[in-house]
């Protein structure tokens, strides 16, 4: 009969030998007894007995469960065909060194133990497509291998589909929504990924964790998996922008068909997954290797579910496969429409500002003011109309075409009304700094308004960064060259109108270009509606883009000829200050530093010479500047 400091070891049958001869003489002095557990199995040690282990993973997990039973105190040692429990126990890489940690005599611990419809779950559970079984169980970030996964993923995207489940804790809180992929994990150390978002420190709370992954677009995924193993290592305690996460002390998860699931990498089948953990069940002793538990723990029950998708989301995703681009549901840009169509009404708000902002910067262009200029720029609301008929192109809103194309042509005839109005009454009639830099726009200009158009599309569709709002106005500035071509009308100047005429069309047709693909992008519009009133931006901006291509071209050229001619020295004098000016034939002023007063002679020489060196006729404009 076994005595009280029986050791008693459980093992495969084929493993018996083998026990026998290198494992048992490790024990010493300690009486050992051998029996058998797998798929044939013994007699049982006597209750609370301190029993060791050399199984593998699979038999573990079955072991557990009649150690909590019988309240046995379990060593374990490495074995083969074991990882997953050699990671959960902190187990030494030799026997010997095992067989030391469990007679050394340490304090015998307790763990939590979690179970998934009444098995034992040593690592995690995983149910739903493959890319979400691999980036929950992987622990590396060979490229090669997610190389592999994003192909995989191109092959069966036509099946991706979300699933839809209902999930209900202990404290009768249901979650009816829908996901492509779900990692359950007891503690934050069983898995990369888990251990990556979960803020908790690994203790025993008796809660279980789940992961829902709900990508709205194929696009997601792509991003998810390229950027796993970068940014969630910088960002540890993160969610992924498609995830939820779910902790409670009982989890039940159904949905209208059955779960084909892993758990523990074995794979299985139930019609639903019933979660549940044991609150430390297990009593065992800690390998060297062990890792520190926190000593309390938060057990309160945790939603954080904002990123999943519910009602009108949840029926769209669940019965359609995956799109490449994400649709936003009617739910989610329900205020964005509200707000949308508030911006394409021509309120008395809106006159007002049009009004003061066409005024400031009138005051700001005849003042050479940058400043006031911009101030006008935050003042102006044209923004928001624009942004309305960009999102009406997109949709192919016939409603909200009218209405913002409408308030877009009131502003307009506002702001160059009252520009010229104003133009009329200020006796000034000076082409300054301000007003010359809104007469020749380029490429770059277009630049600036298809970014400006896309910043203020996404701001706003994103009400946690509506307050960007202001920076993208002073970008992209739309009414300081309205008001410029005001003033062109009020002088008479045809070359004044045009030339900030274009700067406007230029603003206007890359904000709605920019705009509409941004909605487009962020699954306001499917292609199909969005198709037409794309094509127009687009073609609309090709057309705008010819002037602007010749004009960038003047100006590269422009740069060519004062780089050519600046700091050059002809005949002893130097040329400095070169200011270029398109006309014909070109215009060049420069200064001209020199010890003598140079002769008209030198001069018309020193003339010929920079035809020469920039291989076009000109007409010289020259300050002589005496040096001694």
């Amino acid at each position: 009969m076994a005595g009280a400091d029986t050791i008693f070891i459980a093992c495969d049958v084929q493993d018996a030998d083998f026990v026998r001869s290198d494992i048992a003489p490790l024990f010493e002095e300690r009486p050992v007894e051998i029996f058998f557990f797998g798929d044939t199995q013994e007699h049982l040690p006597p209750d609370q007995s301190l029993v060791v282990t050399y199984l593998g993973d699979r038999n573990v997990a079955k072991f557990i469960q009649r150690a909590i039973i019988h309240r046995f105190i379990i060593g374990v040692l490495p074995h083969p065909d074991m990882k997953r429990s050699g990671d959960n126990f902190g187990v030494a890489g030799t026997l010997a060194d095992a067989v030391e940690d469990i007679l050394s005599g340490g304090d015998c611990k307790k763990m939590d133990v979690l179970f998934c419809n009444e098995h034992v779950v040593q690592s995690l559970v995983v149910a739903g497509e493959v890319f979400s079984v691999r980036l929950g169980a992987r622990e590396t970030s060979d490229l090669s291998r997610n190389i592999l996964v994003l192909w995989q993923l191109l092959q069966t995207r036509k099946r991706l589909r979300l699933k839809p489940i209902s999930v209900a804790t202990e404290e009768d809180k249901s979650l009816d929504t829908a996901a492509l992929g779900i990692v359950v994990v007891e503690q934050g150390r069983n898995s990369l990924l888990s251990r990556r978002v979960l803020k908790d420190p690994p203790c025993n709370d008796g809660m279980v964790n789940i992961l829902l992954f709900a990508p709205r677009s194929v696009l997601e995924i792509f991003w998810f998996i390229l950027s796993s193993f970068v940014v969630f290592g910088k960002n540890g305690g993160r969610l992924p922008p498609f995830a939820g996460h779910i902790k409670s002390r009982t989890l039940r998860i159904s949905g209208s068909t059955s779960f084909d699931y892993s758990l523990d990498g074995a794979p299985m089948s139930a019609p639903e997954i019933l979660l549940s953990v044991s609150p430390k069940a297990l009593r065992f002793l800690p390998g060297r290797n062990m890792e520190d538990y926190a000593d309390e723990c938060e057990q309160k029950e945790k939603l954080r579910v904002g990123a999943l998708p519910v009602g009108q989301a949840r029926l769209d995703l669940s019965t359609k496969p995956l799109p490449w681009v994400r649709h936003a549901s009617a739910d989610e840009f329900r205020e964005l429409f509200l707000l949308l169509k508030s911006n394409a009404t021509a309120s008395r708000s809106f006159l007002a500002l049009m009004v003061l902002s066409t005024l400031l910067a009138i005051v700001g262009l005849f003042a050479n003011s940058a400043s006031v200029i911009i101030g006008a720029m935050i003042l102006a609301p044209l923004m928001g109309p624009i942004i309305s008929l960009a999102m009406g192109a997109a949709r192919q809103d016939e409603t909200l075409l009218a209405n913002s194309a409408k308030t877009l042509l009131v502003g307009l005839m506002i702001c160059v009304g009252v520009a010229t109005l104003a133009t009329l009454l200020i006796p000034l009639r000076s082409l300054n700094g301000e007003i010359s830099a809104r007469l020749s726009p380029t490429l770059l200009d277009l630049g600036v308004a298809l970014i400006s158009g896309t910043a203020g599309a996404y701001a706003h569709a994103r009400e946690d960064i509506a307050k960007s709002l202001a920076g993208v106005a002073i970008a992209v500035a739309l009414v300081p060259p309205l008001a410029v071509a005001g003033i062109g009308i009020g002088w008479g100047e045809r070359a004044v109108f045009q030339g900030a005429s274009l700067l406007f069309m230029t603003n206007l047709v890359g904000i709605l270009f920019a705009a509409s693909i941004t909605f487009l992008c962020l699954g306001f519009a499917p292609f199909q509606r969005a198709r037409r009133g794309v094509l127009l931006s687009l073609a609309l901006g090709l057309a705008v883009s010819v002037p602007l291509f010749w004009s960038f071209e003047g100006m590269v050229e422009e740069q060519r000829i004062v780089r050519q001619l600046e700091g050059v020295t002809i005949d002893q004098v130097v040329i400095q200050g070169v200011a270029i000016r398109r006309e014909t034939p070109l215009v060049i002023s420069l200064r001209m530093l020199s010890p003598e007063n140079p002769t008209a002679h030198q001069v018309d020489s020193i003339k010929r010479r920079i035809e020469d060196i920039i291989g076009l006729p000109t007409k010289l404009e020259c300050a002589i500047v005496l040096t001694r």
